[in-house]
């Protein structure tokens, strides 16, 4: 079968692999691919017996690489192939002169947007697809999520939330481009984190808002990703309805599209919306409580006072 090679040298491995399951994700046949018995394991190291199946070949160009002898000479070998050969510029200024004439694509800008322009470039050079029978929102072509998967965890009195954001930055870029979004969310810097990847929140939103309880959101690399965990008592919790979780839900995707888009231009209006469905929530379930209280009350009182009357 048909399948698009990426060759890169194992220092780049991780990027490669979060590459390849972006790929992945959007219907592209690609090698080397995940072990689905170990898929935390990583893509395994660019093997050249890949290439003679291969019709596109997605050369990884990176300081690493133009430093690995294997690597550019895995290189020269597709480069004579006579197959469709594309070029990741990965933190590079620009390609290597043995490149000259390749088509590239400048992972330098945000992540998702240049695989997406990597996806384009593929499907319209005819590149192998495979049918998709699940495909998660947060992977369609053009499309950035408005809401995240999470995994809840209590530990203790504490609860955290996790979210994974498929992209690849490093704790250096993420310093730069965290504060906007830090402070449009309403989060202060967090006593005690010199990284300024965490923040802590809370009080200044309405009642019943989720994001009015106290409690932090910390950001960082992980595993070829990006990690997002906000972290609370269970007391800020104990009165949250399905509606309130989710307006986290929708503010990890807000994060996961500033991240990758570098703008927050309309990111927090699927929030906003989410969150006064919260607060309404809230407030019908406060009023219906009342009005039981009330209803028990006088049904008490007539109660009693017929009793007296006989």
């Amino acid at each position: 079968m048909s399948h698009i090679f990426v060759v890169f040298c194992p220092q780049d491995a991780p990027f490669a692999t979060q590459l390849i399951v972006q790929l992945q994700q959007r219907g592209l046949v690609v090698e080397p691919a995940l072990d689905p018995a170990d898929p935390q394991a990583g893509v395994p190291f660019a093997d050249g017996a890949l290439l003679d199946g291969a019709t596109h070949v997605v050369l990884l160009a990176s300081p690493a690489a133009l430093n690995a002898p294997d690597t550019l000479a895995l290189w020269e070998r597709t480069l004579r192939s006579g197959k469709t050969i594309l070029a990741i510029q990965h933190q590079l200024a620009e390609l290597p002169p043995a490149l000259e004439g390749v088509p590239p694509v400048d992972f330098r800008q945000p992540f998702l947007l240049a695989v997406e322009e990597l996806v384009r470039q593929l499907k319209s050079s005819g590149a192998p697809t495979r049918p998709l029978t699940y495909e998660h929102p947060m992977f369609k072509p053009d499309l950035l999520p408005t809401s995240l998967p999470a995994e809840r965890c209590w530990r203790d009195d504490r609860l955290r939330i996790h979210y994974v954001l498929p992209m690849v930055l490093d704790e250096s870029e993420l310093r730069a481009l965290l504060p906007p979004f830090f402070a449009a969310a309403g989060f202060a810097p967090r006593p005690g984190d010199p990284t300024g990847l965490s923040g802590q929140r809370g009080g200044r939103f309405p009642w019943f808002d989720p994001r009015r309880a106290r409690h932090s959101l910390t950001v960082m690399p992980h595993e070829g990703a990006i990690l997002a965990r906000y972290q609370m008592t269970r007391m800020e919790v104990v009165y949250w309805f399905p509606a309130h979780y989710h307006t986290l839900d929708r503010e990890a995707a807000a994060l996961f599209r500033y991240l990758a888009t570098e703008s927050l231009e309309n990111v927090f209006k699927p929030v906003n919306v989410q969150a006064r469905i919260a607060r309404m929530l809230s407030w019908l379930t406060v009023v219906l409580v009342v009005l039981i209280a009330l209803t028990l009350g006088y049904l008490v009182l007539w109660q009693v006072a017929g009793v007296r009357l006989f």
